[in-house]
């Protein structure tokens, strides 16, 4: 294979490593995954960033869940009933959300720790207040899930009658999807560099080739 083929095949591989470089480096980072656990029954459910309830758990408990509440807070005494655990990389957790049921209403325990160094216990605590068609939607959602209300069999989790509520999944992030464009284009444009580059070194070696081999003869 002459030196110009093997520089363009060079940039190629080049090209593909960069580009298989980009595509993790704009989707990794984050939160990815959420665990749900019924801590009375053990019933669990989860979803991941790629799924459209994962989107519907995330609104639920970030966006549903109201003010913060400084007063009337449950007791310490209390037992949560369901705790939602988000992952970051689905490994380290950095939020926690303990629901706990008093009547008919239901509370929010939130913590989070977004620097990620483990002390998500030691958080601070936030409570938030559901009541009337807040707290029902919240149990829909979790009955949908199948870890609230009646379980189908001993130690199994079905969805229970009521329907899940209802929300718009949010969409990709524009800023994640322009990334992966951008450091995509970056790449395609140092491959076509570098494939150029290469042309013009071996063209110019060739030609330098070609005046070697006519030089006259020495008298």
């Amino acid at each position: 294979m002459r030196p110009d083929r093997h520089r363009a095949v060079l940039a190629v591989l080049v090209t593909l490593a960069l580009l298989g470089w980009a595509a993790p480096t704009a989707s990794a980072g984050g939160p990815t995954s959420v665990l749900l656990v019924n801590v009375t029954d053990g019933r669990t459910a989860s979803a991941h960033v790629s799924q459209p309830r994962y989107d519907q758990v995330w609104r639920a408990f970030d966006q549903g869940l109201g003010p913060v509440v400084t007063e009337g807070t449950p007791s310490a005494e209390a037992n949560a009933e369901v705790r939602a655990t988000w992952l970051i990389h689905d490994v380290t957790p950095w939020r926690l959300d303990s629901v706990y049921r008093v009547g008919s209403d239901l509370w929010v325990l939130t913590q989070t720790d977004e620097s990620g160094t483990g002390t998500l216990w030691d958080a601070p605590e936030r409570w938030h207040h559901l009541t009337g068609t807040d707290a029902t939607a919240l149990d829909d959602l979790l009955g949908g899930l199948g870890i609230v209300g009646a379980a189908t069999s001993a130690g199994s989790a079905g969805p229970v009658a009521t329907s899940p509520r209802v929300v718009s999944p949010v969409p990709a992030s524009d800023e994640g999807l322009l990334a992966d464009w951008r450091l995509a284009l970056v790449a395609a444009l140092v491959g076509v560099g570098l494939g150029l580059l290469a042309g013009r070194i071996g063209a110019a070696r060739a030609r330098r080739d070609l005046d070697g081999r006519l030089d006259p003869l020495p008298q």
